[in-house]
């Protein structure tokens, strides 16, 4: 998909190989915003640095195209609009040095060289991953489970009993679930509402919310081993 083009930085994308270069409008040399050097009116790219003029414009958030793409590992993601890219780039899923590109771009760029760049400029920090707690975290994969598997030693097996194990169950999983993504929001790290269906099936909460702390899976694990103790004791 990708192949490495004559620019120095740059990635070329499969585009119309036809499409006519972006002119100046007032036809005088300017100064690529890169590295400064001078440049001839209608240049595409810097000859010096390799920069592409054409995505040196600021990208206009408010535009509800979804025709935005970033390189991830061999692949690509997209497309999104303006507006989640700057998100993503903001809550570092975007980096500086990813490759960035839209709909009838000639090449991709690192973001911190794209439209996108002024976004770098801003006091961008990681999610302080190793700063959130993980108690109420472990509480929601651990208790209910546990809670569960102790009231079924006193209750007949019966369908109201196994309504009450469900009704807890939720209960307590929405309840740690709630304080857990409190806690998140505390340190600026923000999951998409579906992972309220975690209540039924936690791993759908437990995998966003480890992929954007602490990546410690092994907790998704401990779920399932006291899921299957629950019901196959």
């Amino acid at each position: 998909m990708f192949k490495f083009g004559k620019n120095a930085g740059s990635v070329p994308v499969d585009i119309d190989p036809n499409a006519a270069p972006s002119e100046d409008k007032d036809g005088e040399e300017r100064r690529c915003p890169r590295c400064g050097a001078v440049v001839p009116a209608g240049a595409e790219d810097c000859d010096k640095c390799g920069a592409i003029f054409a995505q040196t414009e600021k990208a206009d958030l408010s535009d509800p195209r979804r025709c935005w793409y970033y390189a991830y590992r061999s692949r690509y993601k997209g497309p999104y609009t303006a507006a989640k890219m700057a998100e993503l780039m903001r809550d570092t899923t975007i980096l500086e040095n990813t490759m960035v590109w839209k709909d009838g771009d000639k090449y991709a760029r690192a973001a911190a060289d794209s439209a996108f760049s002024e976004i770098f400029l801003e006091d961008i920090v990681a999610p302080p991953a190793k700063l959130v707690k993980d108690n109420y975290f472990v509480a929601f994969a651990a208790l209910p489970a546990i809670l569960c598997a102790v009231l079924s030693v006193f209750l007949k097996a019966s369908v109201p009993s196994y309504i009450i194990l469900a009704a807890v169950y939720v209960v307590l999983s929405a309840v740690f679930l709630r304080l857990d993504k409190k806690e998140l929001e505390n340190k600026n790290i923000k999951l998409d509402d579906y992972v309220w269906l975690g209540i039924i099936l936690a791993p759908i909460y437990m995998v966003p919310r480890l992929g954007k702390t602490s990546k410690r899976y092994a907790y998704i694990l401990l779920w399932a081993v006291l899921i299957v103790i629950f019901f196959f004791r």
